[in-house]
């Protein structure tokens, strides 16, 4: 159950968990995420068979990082993503609280938005 994550972000906005699919022969352009209170869990589920860095891969930072395994990183530097091969390619995304924010902080954040919602 996803309830059981450690450090599963819920409560909040900025807090996801969806599948996400990438069509073969598309690409979603250089964006960044709204906040680095998380880290982005990219969980691999179906990576195209002939998948390498050129042709299906995740871009942060210049680097070029495919899902042979769960790749976590910070959303909020820019990056981008793009698959080039003629299969889809579906990961399961998660975020959790970035470990630099404490449990006391987190709990203080999740009351801040229970205040505006």
């Amino acid at each position: 159950m996803l309830e059981d994550v450690p450090g599963l972000m819920t409560d909040i906005p900025f807090s996801f968990s969806f599948f996400s699919t990438l069509k073969g022969h598309s690409s979603i352009s250089s964006h960044f995420g709204p906040t680095n209170l998380r880290l982005r869990l990219h969980i691999p589920l179906f990576v195209p068979s002939n998948a390498t860095s050129d042709s299906c891969a995740l871009v942060l930072a210049r680097e070029k990082k495919t899902w042979s395994k769960t790749l976590v990183f910070d959303d909020s530097y820019e990056h981008e993503t793009f698959n080039y091969t003629d299969e889809d390619r579906v990961v399961l995304l998660l975020d959790i609280w970035h470990p630099d924010i404490h449990v006391e902080e987190r709990a203080a954040i999740i009351e801040m938005f229970k205040k505006v919602k």
